[in-house]
């Protein structure tokens, strides 16, 4: 498996963050770990505007994971892919039809999220880790207008409203290596306990919700777009 750089993605791709020749509405948007043993749920707001590419990482960052993994987002018969990762795929000769057969490879630079969640109710997936395999189920809730006329490239719109539990460990196996792993911090007579308490901290509790902290994560991702923008990064 290979890992690669979100952060190097934005800045060689030299995309701009949304299509500012679509009318903006605040879209509601509802993140979920399928299968999870604790409840892991985000609530946010996003700019239906907002390119998928970019899309893709605000709800990896917001569910609270490193973003170092590969990620997949797909919809129906479609698989969203950006250039940066259709090359990444291309040497590693990933051959598409027979690794998701049926499936379209689309842009994921070339769409918005108004294109891919059009009305209240629909929903996409979003695989992180093929290894440990954490499948998503991205729903669009709710529709608003915008307050302000505009939403610029320096207020992107991205905010977090609420969420429940917290993010497993990045490389733990998955679902079933982390319900093993919380069967064993809760068992001090296991002789794993110590290992996974250290790796963990003392005070893990897999239903907190560190609500800061996940915030501080989607504001870093966007200050980092903001500055591929203006041209602080070499694109």
């Amino acid at each position: 498996m290979y890992y690669f750089d979100p952060h190097e993605i934005i800045s060689s791709l030299v995309m701009p963050l949304m299509d500012t020749s679509k009318r903006t509405r605040e879209y509601i948007e509802e993140i979920s770990l399928d299968e999870a043993p604790v409840p892991v749920v985000r609530r946010l707001i996003v700019p239906s505007n907002l390119y998928v590419g970019h899309f893709v990482y605000v709800l990896v960052y917001a569910m609270g994971w490193d973003g170092y993994h590969l990620t997949e987002l797909t919809q129906g018969d479609t698989l969203w892919r950006s250039t940066k990762e259709k090359a990444m795929d291309a040497e590693s000769d990933l051959d598409y039809e027979e690794c998701y057969p049926g499936l379209k490879v689309r842009n994921s630079f070339r769409a918005t999220v108004s294109q891919l969640l059009k009305k209240v109710g629909d929903e996409c997936s979003l695989t992180y880790d093929m290894g440990d395999s954490w499948h998503h189920t991205v729903r669009l809730v709710e529709i608003r207008r915008y307050e302000d006329a505009q939403i610029r490239f320096s207020n992107i719109g991205v905010e977090l409203l609420s969420g429940e539990g917290a993010c497993p460990p990045e490389d733990c196996g998955g679902v079933s290596g982390y319900e093993e792993i919380l069967r064993i911090i809760k068992d001090p007579e296991d002789c794993n306990y110590e290992h996974f308490r250290s790796l963990l901290g003392e005070g893990f509790d897999p239903a907190y919700f560190d609500f800061r902290a996940i915030r501080r994560r989607l504001y870093d991702y966007e200050r980092t777009i903001s500055e591929v923008l203006h041209g602080f990064y070499e694109r």
